[in-house]
């Protein structure tokens, strides 16, 4: 479909794909989040990306993801501490990494760090139907708002900013936070918010708002609780993005013996399944487009056993975190990045993912490739110690 946003206050058909970080080409020299990626994606057809954002020292959007620029532009500094003219235009790394770390060799691909408006005209100027999800996270989605608003129409015409928070905020908690910044008077009807909610991040919700989240229904409550403060400050939503494992407590014979930590997050997988529905069905929220992907772990090495260790990046840090030991924990992890697995637990009409080429498309009789199951072979880095 071209032109997402136009095609907002619609039923959708079909699920549509977008590409996670401009999808990954860093075997040929291209990076995540590059211009090279993203040429090679339009090129293809692919015309619906995901870019991440970060905003430097002077409140430039670095096209970066994440907040510490060691990993991929080669500089020891948080993004935030450096000036735009520090990061942008730099020339961006592959890091490899190693063991817990990175290889002391990295390779300097051909781009550069970007600015991200200046990403997305390039990119309309090569697909005028192109639809663009910058993502960004915490405190960085209100200045960002409020920087959209006011862009020229066909930026404002083709994006749908993704809010990746780890601090999620109520609606007039937000919005009181966007018109703190220099905004277009009417930014809310000129700005489209897609709020990536992960499961987990019910419990911290829940906890931040005082609310007991102890049971499904209590989670679910907390879920509400976000959602319905949108509404109630009339910020139109584009879309809820959910991940979810379809994992509940008939999974787990001894549930009642699991540690309080694994029972939360097993709730709070049950709980977004039907946050999602109670949204979807929700009078208030006519046209709001379901979410989901596909996330695959960063990277794996192997253990002298001969069996791989996962890791998830910080992108806060800019440090690998190995995968929790808690069996239950871990399977979640391992459903979140087996494809077909959100497709058919949330049904989304929309999925930006690590790995689109894999995904269910039930409108068109595509069933998922899980033949790999929670393994994605282009992340299984094996380097020798002297790379």
């Amino acid at each position: 479909m071209p032109d997402m946003v136009k095609h907002r206050n619609e039923h959708w058909k079909h699920r549509q794909l977008g590409h996670h970080r401009a999808q990954m080409f860093p075997a040929v020299g291209k990076p995540a989040n590059s211009r090279s990626s993203l040429v090679a994606n339009l090129q293809q057809g692919r015309r619906h990306n995901e870019l991440d954002g970060v905003l430097t020292k002077d409140q430039v959007v670095a096209i970066l993801h994440d907040f510490f620029a060691l990993r991929e532009a080669g500089i020891d500094a948080p993004v935030g501490d450096l000036l735009s003219e520090q990061i942008i235009g730099v020339k961006m790394t592959i890091s490899k990494f190693q063991a817990a770390g990175f290889a002391p060799r990295v390779n300097v691909a051909a781009d550069t760090v970007e600015e991200m408006f200046g990403l997305i005209r390039y990119g309309l100027s090569l697909d005028p139907t192109a639809t663009f999800y910058p993502d960004l996270r915490n405190e960085q989605c209100a200045p960002f708002t409020a920087k959209l608003s006011l862009m020229e129409d066909e930026i404002c015409d083709h994006v749908v900013m993704m809010f990746y928070t780890f601090r999620i905020v109520l609606g007039d908690d937000h919005a009181r936070q966007v018109e703190s910044f220099p905004h277009h008077p009417d930014w809310k009807a000129r700005t489209h918010r897609l709020l990536n909610f992960y499961p987990s991040e019910l419990i911290t919700v829940a906890s931040r708002l005082g609310m007991p989240a102890d049971t499904c229904e209590q989670l679910l409550d907390a879920g509400k609780a976000v959602m319905d403060s949108y509404i109630k400050a009339q910020l139109p939503l584009f879309g809820l993005l959910a991940m979810n494992s379809g994992l509940t407590p008939s999974d787990f014979p001894g549930f009642d013996y699991l540690t309080k930590v694994e029972r939360q997050n097993v709730f709070a997988e049950e709980a977004m399944v039907k946050l999602v529905n109670w949204s979807r069905d929700n009078a208030a929220l006519p046209y709001l487009k379901i979410g989901s992907g596909t996330r695959a772990y960063d990277y794996s090495i192997p253990l002298e056993d001969g069996q791989l260790e996962f890791h998830t990046f910080d992108l806060m840090t800019c440090k690998p975190v190995p995968w929790p030991k808690s069996a239950v924990l871990r399977k979640i992890k391992e459903l979140y990045a087996t494809p077909g697995v959100c497709e058919r637990v949330l049904r989304p009409d929309l999925m930006i993912t690590d790995a689109p080429e894999k995904a269910a498309l039930e409108c068109c009789g595509i069933e998922a490739d899980d033949s790999n199951g929670y393994r994605h072979p282009q992340f299984d880095l094996v380097l020798s110690s002297d790379n």
